[in-house]
């Protein structure tokens, strides 16, 4: 049995990327024959360090969604619809485990881990599913859904290659983003509820507070801290693990962090979606 962990980012959260790794190596090697990482043009360089840490596959990432709507793109990157590669990659591995870099895993992971049957195996979320679409639906297909129930949150899933009609799952997921993107808010949450309803998918929940806990509202007993949100452990939020494993990353010789061409990135991009929605008002 062949199982990968899988996360994906941008070419400048390569430091937050390798230290997530490390904590994964210290934590839950035990768990992943190797991990799989989504980029944007990581340097060789760091690939190779990265590489001596963990057994990592580096997957070059280049989806440009086809919508109007930019605004989630300047506020997170056009990685975050590499989640979807995760059910392509049911074709390699036997089972796949997402999960996001801006964590600290705190405990052993392997009851997350165990996947039973064809389950997808996703945390518990609060919100409700209408919450992640934009208020003025405008595909009425989408309505077919049932919007009123639970939606879900993809920082943490796993599936098994148990998991019917993968491949079609994997392809749908990119279809609705191109047909349904000016409606999605959490583009792809929106869409893994969509499609858990479209194909039927059987959901094991895990508690959310146990596996995504925000660091400030931790009691201890948390398996993973999860920091949701601008602020991150590596620009203003303080956690130890994270700080001691970032240090091991720059003895490497590994790339330290810096968000000074992101901010320019998401300032220009808010710009030029503001700009876009002025003029599409003005010639409505």
């Amino acid at each position: 049995m062949k199982r990968a962990l899988v996360t994906g980012g941008t070419r400048d959260d390569v430091a937050p990327i390798a230290v997530f790794i490390k904590n994964i190596r210290d934590t839950n090697s035990h768990l992943f024959d190797e991990i799989v990482v989504y980029h944007d043009g990581i340097k060789k360089k760091n690939q190779d360090l990265i590489n001596s840490i963990f057994k990592t596959r580096f997957i070059e990432y280049d989806y440009k969604p086809k919508t109007k709507n930019d605004e989630v793109i300047s506020y997170f990157s056009r990685m975050v619809y590499c989640k979807y590669e995760c059910f392509a990659l049911l074709n390699d591995y036997d089972e796949v485990v997402w999960s996001d870099y801006d964590v600290v895993v705190q405990d052993k992971l392997d009851d997350f881990c165990t996947i039973e049957n064809d389950n997808l195996n996703m945390l518990n979320c609060g919100d409700g599913l209408k919450a992640m679409f934009y208020k003025d639906i405008t595909h009425k297909e989408i309505l077919n859904y049932d919007l009123d129930t639970d939606g879900i949150t993809t920082a943490l899933f796993a599936i098994s290659n148990k998991l019917k009609r993968y491949n079609e799952i994997h392809r749908w997921c990119y279809d609705k983003t191109t047909e349904w993107g000016d409606d999605l808010y959490l583009p792809e949450q929106c869409i893994f509820a969509l499609a858990v309803q479209e194909f039927q998918i059987p959901i094991k929940h895990f508690d959310f507070n146990e596996y995504a806990c925000f660091p400030t509202k931790a009691g201890g007993g948390e398996k993973i801290l999860h920091a949701a949100g601008p602020v991150k452990f590596w620009n203003g939020m303080n956690n130890d693990t994270w700080n001691k494993n970032y240090e091991a990353w720059l003895k490497l010789g590994g790339t330290r962090y810096s968000d000074f061409r992101k901010k320019l990135k998401r300032k220009y991009l808010f710009v030029v979606t503001r700009l876009a929605g002025i003029r599409h008002k003005e010639h409505g």
